[in-house]
């Protein structure tokens, strides 16, 4: 119950009892601006006498007010003429036997209302009742979970495997953004698979504009990846929750928008056990060895087209999916393949003591990875960025790298990635 009531919640009601209380002083004041609503009367009648009445009935109301007074004493004509007026009228109640009252001598029906005040009060009261609505919408902002899309298969960056908890360095991340902004966190776990259809773009694009989530973790930052979507509608991933309406439809597509980065994912060489101890400074020296890479990956293209494929006859291809990359390299059956570095470290967590290593070689193009959004909704990506700004300030994502078994690399310029293909075949 106590995870519930978040800081910034509190916060938040604090400030509106703050508020409120400062607000019912005003309105307080906006009564009584002497602090003393009696005597206030009190003096603005003895100066109302003073300034009106004295000049017929002196000073302490010495005279009774049956002579006529010298109008020219009194400094409003009108004012003049009505207690005249009042002099005639009890002449005529005298002759008649009635009893005379004058104007100070009758009760007051109690309609006393300055403009001036009533304004003052009426303003207070719409601020406190403004104050009050907008703290209470910002509550309910607040107290919305923030919902993050994470691939339920990608280790060490997000895993969520049925009977046990969740884990990754996304996970991590994603619990710590949760944390700066004031809001509980709710992970929407998806699959991505390869399918004719699909891809980790229109994946992302779909869940985020169905409202599945209002970010995406572990985003490749690329131009490719972030343009305006050629197609105007996708299906959906398979994602937990989904029903069978869910896995037919489709959606239509809007337009991402990214956050900065927060992690570098390079491309590495691994090397298999009869290649232990190879140099490797550049993809030449790669030359003589016997290469394996998954059809259609980034390896792959930056594999064949080195040096004019002057690769190409030590390449097999495998297929992605069905084949175990990583497993046939182990077991000698290749000496060297080149992958995400993540993959690596996915691999290692999993066979602790496999007989392939990273051969430390980065190859120099990779992707930064980071969150995306959508583009109409740029509050919360201006948020995300100071909360990520922070986190990397403190130290804290090159923790979570190290909690998570990650080789964590900070961003590198430029933060989005151009066109790959076109850098792949420039080297």
């Amino acid at each position: 119950m106590l995870k519930e009531v978040t800081y910034r919640t509190v916060a938040i009601l604090a400030t509106v009892a703050v508020l409120t209380v400062a607000l019912a002083a005003a309105v307080r004041a906006a009564d009584d601006s002497t602090g003393n609503p009696v005597q206030a009367q009190i003096d603005h009648g003895k100066s109302t006498y003073a300034e009106k009445c004295s000049h017929c009935h002196g000073p302490n109301m010495m005279n009774p007010g049956t002579i006529t007074p010298d109008l020219r004493a009194f400094p409003r004509r009108q004012d003049a003429l009505r207690h005249h007026g009042e002099e005639r009228q009890e002449q005529q109640d005298a002759a008649l036997g009635r009893h005379s009252q004058r104007r100070g001598d009758r009760e007051s029906l109690g309609l006393h209302l300055e403009p001036e005040k009533t304004m003052r009060r009426w303003l207070a009261a719409w601020s406190i009742a403004a104050i009050l609505a907008a703290a209470a919408a910002a509550a309910r902002a607040a107290d919305d979970p923030l919902k993050i899309c994470l691939d339920e298969d990608r280790p060490p960056l997000s895993v969520h495997h049925k009977g046990k908890p969740d884990s990754g360095f996304d996970v991590l991340l994603a619990e710590a953004i949760a944390d700066r902004l004031g809001r509980p966190l709710t992970i929407q776990w998806f699959e991505s698979k390869l399918d004719e259809d699909s891809s980790p773009q229109l994946e992302a694009n779909a869940l985020l504009s169905d409202g599945r989530c209002s970010l995406v973790g572990g985003y490749a930052l690329t131009t490719d990846s972030l343009v305006k979507p050629g197609m105007k509608t996708a299906r959906l991933p398979d994602f937990a929750g989904a029903t069978r309406d869910d896995r037919r439809r489709r959606v239509a597509l809007g337009v991402l928008a990214p956050s900065q980065p927060y992690v570098y994912s390079p491309m590495t060489v691994v090397l298999g056990p009869k290649a232990r101890g190879r140099k490797i400074g550049d993809i030449g020296d790669l030359a003589g060895l016997r290469l394996v890479i998954e059809s259609g990956s980034l390896g792959d293209a930056i594999l064949m087209t080195f040096d004019k494929g002057r690769l190409i006859d030590h390449i097999t291809h495998l297929v992605p999916g069905r084949d175990d990359l990583l497993g046939a390299l182990a077991r000698g059956d290749y000496d060297a393949t080149l992958i995400d570095l993540g993959r690596l470290d996915a691999h290692r967590a999993a066979h602790p003591d496999t007989a392939i290593t990273a051969s430390g070689y980065y190859y120099p193009i990779g992707a930064n990875r980071g969150y995306v959004g959508l583009a109409s909704d740029p509050a919360l990506i201006d948020a995300v960025n100071k909360a990520l700004s922070g986190l990397a300030a403190e130290g804290k994502i090159a923790e979570f790298g190290r909690q998570a078994g990650l080789s964590y690399l900070p961003p590198q310029e430029p933060a989005i990635l151009g066109d790959v293909w076109m850098k792949i075949i420039q080297r």
